[in-house]
C-alpha cells in the first residue's frame, strides 16, 4: 500500500473526442426545453417498471422485518441481568443487612452441596432470619452440561418466584457429575412436583433462554477472583471451600463488628 487513494477522480476524467458533425450512436438528440439528452421510448417504460419493482421490494423487506420481530421469542427481562441486580431474585435475607454473602456454586459440586445442607441451616437461623446477613446465590456452572441444565432450570423456577425451593431439590437430588441426575426430564419432573406452571417453565428451559447469561455470570466471577466452588464473598472477602461452622461464624462477626 502506498497510502494513495484508489478512488478515481471522475471530475478530471477525459472522454474520447468525437469527429466534427458525428452524432453519438444510440441517441435521439436533446430536449429543446431543457437540453437534456432524450432516450428511446422503451427506455422510459423500463425505468418506470424498475421504479415500481424497487418500491414493491422495499415494502416487502419492511413487512418481513416486522414479521420477524413479531415472531421472535420474548426473553424475560431478567435474562440479561441474571447476575448483578438480577441475582436479587436468587437471595434470602434483609436487603439492608450489614453483611452480604455471595455464594458462587455449581449444582453438581459435592462441596457446594455440603455447604448448602450443613452450613446454611445454622446460618439462616442465627444470621439471616435476624436481619444480620443476606445471602445472594451466584451461578458458576463449569462441571459439564448438567451443570448448565440445572442452573437454567433454577432460573426458570426463579421466573415463577420459586428459586429457593427448586434449589433445595437440586441439592437433595444431586448425584455424580454428569451421570444423568440433572437430565432435562428430571428437571421438568421436579418442577411439576413443586406445582410450577409447566408451559412457562418449559418455554424458558427448552430454548436455553438463560444459557448466555449463566456463562456470562461465570465470567464475571472469574473477573472477581472466583477460581473454585464453592466460593464465598463475605462483604467482598473471598473464602474458598467449606469453612467450619466456627470459622464461618467468626468471619461474619468480624464484618458485623465493622458496622457497629
Amino acid at each position: 500500500m502506498t497510502g494513495k487513494s484508489d478512488k478515481v477522480d471522475r471530475t478530471n476524467r477525459r472522454r474520447p473526442p468525437q469527429q466534427s458533425g458525428q452524432k453519438a450512436r444510440g441517441t435521439l438528440g436533446k430536449d429543446p426545453s431543457s437540453g437534456a439528452p432524450l432516450l428511446p421510448p422503451h427506455w422510459y417504460l423500463m425505468l418506470g417498471l424498475a421504479s415500481v419493482l424497487g418500491l414493491l421490494l422495499g415494502t416487502a423487506v419492511i413487512v418481513l422485518d416486522l414479521i420477524s420481530v413479531a415472531q421472535t421469542p420474548k426473553i424475560s427481562a431478567t435474562a440479561s441481568t441474571v447476575g448483578g441486580q438480577g441475582a436479587d431474585r436468587r437471595s434470602r435475607g434483609d436487603p439492608k443487612a450489614p453483611v452480604v454473602i455471595s455464594e458462587w456454586s455449581d449444582f453438581q459440586c459435592p462441596a457446594c452441596r455440603a455447604f448448602a445442607l450443613t452450613r446454611e441451616p445454622a446460618l439462616d437461623e442465627q444470621y439471616v432470619t435476624t436481619g444480620k446477613v443476606r445471602i445472594v446465590y451466584r451461578n458458576y456452572a463449569f462441571l459439564g452440561p448438567e451443570s448448565f441444565w440445572a442452573a437454567e432450570a433454577a432460573e426458570a423456577a426463579a421466573d415463577q418466584g420459586r428459586y429457593l425451593e427448586y434449589r433445595n431439590l437440586l441439592w437433595q437430588r444431586q448425584k455424580g457429575e454428569n451421570q444423568g441426575a440433572f437430565k432435562v426430564e428430571n428437571l421438568k419432573a421436579w418442577a411439576a412436583e413443586l406445582g410450577l406452571d409447566m408451559a412457562k417453565f418449559n418455554s424458558v428451559l427448552d430454548p436455553e433462554v438463560y444459557r448466555d447469561a449463566i456463562t456470562a455470570e461465570r465470567t464475571e466471577g472469574e473477573g472477581l477472583g472466583v477460581m473454585a466452588t464453592p466460593t464465598l464473598m463475605i462483604n467482598g472477602r473471598i473464602i474458598e471451600g467449606v469453612p467450619t461452622a466456627d470459622r464461618l461464624k467468626s468471619l461474619i462477626e468480624e464484618e458485623l463488628a465493622k458496622k457497629r
